[in-house]
């Protein structure tokens, strides 16, 4: 029992979380309601209102829930990664943006050519001198 009290516990929080998401992403975006609900429906392929973006962010408005398959063209719409950032952190996994992942594998590079230049050091200073091998 329990486990069904932590699960709906869990989903009233998202669900307050995803409303709480859904307006700032909208304020931050720069675009009215009515913007990113007609170029939500774009994306959607079927007709969205600015009323249908109020219910979804409205705490008081319980029955409506953000469909899940929405979320990537919201997040185009309104060029927020934060519904995605909180799904992450809902399951408590890190999102790399494709800045962070190339910044990494640069790390990554940095710390084999330093390796390789260290192998490199050892096998010039057994062989006593660079050999043309610089």
């Amino acid at each position: 029992m329990a486990e069904k009290e932590n699960s709906l516990d869990l989903l009233g929080v998202m669900d307050e979380k995803t409303r709480a998401t859904l307006s700032m992403m909208i304020t931050d975006s720069g675009l009215n309601r009515e913007e990113v609900a007609e170029r939500l429906g774009g994306l959607v392929g079927q007709a969205v209102t600015k009323d249908t973006i109020n219910a979804y962010t409205a705490i008081t408005r319980l029955n409506y829930k953000f469909p899940f398959c929405w979320a990537a063209p919201f997040e185009l719409v309104t060029g927020s990664m934060a519904l995605t950032e909180l799904h992450a952190q809902a399951r408590g996994v890190p999102v790399l943006s494709d800045i962070t992942a190339l910044n990494d594998e640069l790390g990554r590079i940095n710390s084999l050519l330093n390796l390789l230049q260290n192998q490199k050091r050892v096998i010039l200073a057994m062989v006593g001198g660079d050999h043309g091998l610089v």
